[in-house]
């Protein structure tokens, strides 16, 4: 438990929370009926110590061992956005020497050897944290896994641009800050128990602060962000609501007797039931291999060795390769620094290549028109060309800090980037070259689209770097020149998509909604409704009757653009959707997952053929 409430830069506020946080939370981890946790302090101690103190603590976890690691404390953000946690004697001014940065923080958990870790800052702009991690997202909470084995978990108590608040204050008693009381009392009283099993995961205590905050009309926005089983971490235990008492001891002991001239019967049937269910499970095993029958094209809905990540998924323009990127060796939260980009056949689920750059980290990628050439845009800054024939990289370009999304022309003739800047690149794919570059928002800009036509380049605002700008913008890509603005919108967009005819402009926003614009008139529908699922990827069927949006909950949701009804929800993974995408023939509808998993869909019917 890190905090830190005083400061020797004057410029920097005595902070009430931090102790009161620290203090109040340190009795609910460590109780041993409600957490258990063995709870080592670092209390406004200066940044060399600091920084010894965590790194030491981490190094001292075994694999087996749940690592929480709760920061409260002065947020600050330098010139590029980047957080940094304020100590004893950090100085504004010199951050780099004088504070822990998001960055190193990161890393460290990285070279944690615990399976199982939960981070969570209370502190202002936290939800800037993630933007290392996953780019242009805040996730919510995201829909249960199949294990707690393993997990990574970040809670923060407030946006990339928000302040965390300390409450009002009481005479003559220091409490916890308004998130961590929350926090804390959610957990205390088992009200966190959203499911009455008498666990609190982490999910759990987010939705319960989220909710409190949200019926207390309090300004700030927690963030929850999950990977592998984070959302099965289990923070804490309670009595299950309704359930009675525990019984008297005696009765137990009286049975013990009964029990142990059973054991010899119970072990025996044990024995013959664990035969024949491994037999069946065997038998059934050989009946589900896609390959277990002659002319098998579906049905197969059981994780393959196949493990791709769900950051992009793409056909390519034939149909007969599904791109989609690949897990490495993964860091504290459950990414990688080292991803590859994994080829299969989507109608079979064989692995056909794999693409593999030294410290690229691809998050986006993009086949050109004559599927020729596959572009990946990487957390590195670099745009890369593969040949997906033979795997090799065709050429690379650099120009941006980090790269969110990538897009040819429909002519192939530009390859359109953006990131962390306020550009978007175009490039001459075919040399490499910089043909232009266009200021499109006032910071970042999280997606980019061409129109099926060429003539118009849409982007969209990156909110995570500044909230002032939400707009979409509407560009000629030959001359640079601004089109139309589409503004008057209330949270900003994470990913665009143009209809087939380029009539029709689709965006998935942060206020859990599709907008949806005509692009010859700037008019905007009326909104789809996403049902709380808050879209996160969203692409248009090749015939333009289907539109697709993958959520952060897991579900994917499937609408008719025209009217905005609800189609059908597809249902399975068990982590964000971050990525959709159609085959040419719109007989096949791929998607991403945070679950380490890609899932081949009829959209047609809603079923399953494949899981990678």
């Amino acid at each position: 438990m890190v905090a830190t409430s005083h400061y020797a830069d004057a410029e920097l506020s005595t902070l009430r929370a931090p102790a009161g946080s620290a203090a109040a939370l340190y009795d609910v981890l460590g109780d041993p009926s409600i957490c258990g946790f063995e709870v080592t302090r670092a209390v406004d101690q200066p940044c060399d110590r600091l920084l010894k103190t965590i790194e030491r603590f981490l190094k001292r976890c075994a694999r087996e061992d749940l690592v929480l690691l709760y920061v409260s404390c002065h947020g600050l953000l330098d010139a590029r956005g980047q957080l940094y946690f304020a100590a004893a004697d950090t100085h504004k001014d010199d951050l780099l020497s004088t504070a822990m940065s998001s960055t190193w923080l990161r890393n460290c958990l990285g070279a944690c050897d615990a399976n199982r870790q939960v981070l969570i800052l209370d502190c202002c702009f936290s939800g800037a944290y993630v933007r290392g991690v996953m780019g242009p997202r805040e996730v919510p909470v995201i829909a249960k896994f199949a294990t707690a084995s393993r997990g990574r978990a970040v809670l923060t108590a407030s946006r990339a641009t928000e302040y965390s608040l300390e409450g009002e204050p009481v005479p003559g008693k220091v409490q916890p800050s308004v998130y961590t009381r929350h926090l804390i009392d959610g957990i205390r009283t088992g009200e966190a128990d959203r499911d009455g099993d008498g666990v609190i995961a982490v999910a759990d205590a987010h939705e319960y602060v989220e909710r409190r905050l949200r019926e207390e009309d309090v300004d700030q926005h927690p963030a929850l962000l999950l990977y592998e089983s984070g959302n099965k971490l289990e923070l804490a235990h309670c009595r299950p609501r309704g359930a009675l008492p525990p019984p008297s001891p005696w009765p137990v002991v009286a049975g013990r007797w009964r029990l142990l001239r059973r054991t010899w019967v119970r072990a025996a049937l044990a024995t013959a039931v664990i035969a024949t269910l491994t037999a069946l499970g065997l038998m059934l095993f050989a009946l589900t291999r896609p390959d277990s029958g002659p002319g098998r094209e579906g049905g197969d809905t059981t994780p393959s060795p196949l493990m791709v990540s769900g950051e992009s998924v793409v056909f390519s323009p034939d149909g007969r390769v599904l791109a989609a990127t690949h897990p490495g060796r993964a860091d504290s939260l459950g990414l990688t620094n080292n991803d590859s980009i994994r080829l299969s056949n989507p109608r079979t689920g064989k692995a056909v290549r794999t693409l593999d750059s030294d410290d690229h980290d691809p998050v986006a990628l993009a086949f050109s028109p004559d599927g020729r050439t596959l572009a990946s845009a990487g957390w590195d800054g670099r745009v890369l060309l593969w040949d997906p024939a033979n795997g090799r990289i065709i050429r690379t370009m650099s120009g941006h800090s980090q790269v969110n999304e990538v897009a040819f022309s429909p002519d192939g003739r530009l390859l359109a980037s953006v990131g962390d800047n306020r550009e978007v690149r175009l490039w001459d794919p075919r040399t490499g070259k910089l043909v232009s570059s266009i200021v499109a928002h006032a910071a970042g800009v999280s997606s980019v689209a061409f129109s099926p036509d060429g003539a118009l380049l849409a982007t969209s605002a990156d909110t995570l770097l500044y909230e002032g700008d939400t707009s979409v913008r509407l560009w000629n890509p030959a001359t640079g020149t601004r089109v139309r603005t589409l503004s008057g919108l209330e949270e900003g967009i994470q990913r665009l998509a143009f209809s087939p005819d380029g009539r029709t402009l689709a965006g998935a926003s942060w206020d859990g909604s599709v907008h949806v614009w005509n692009t010859a008139t700037g008019k905007q529908a009326e909104a789809i409704d996403a049902d709380d699922h808050l879209p996160g990827a969203i692409a248009f069927s090749p015939d333009g009757r289907v539109l697709a949006g993958g959520g952060f909950d897991g579900t994917v949701s499937l609408w008719d653009p025209a009217t905005g009804r609800a189609l059908r929800t597809l249902t399975g993974h068990q982590g964000a959707v971050n990525s959709v995408a159609f085959s040419a023939d719109g007989a096949l509808l791929a998607t991403g997952s945070d679950d380490r998993t890609v899932r081949v869909w009829n959209p047609d019917t809603g079923k399953l053929l494949r899981t990678l």
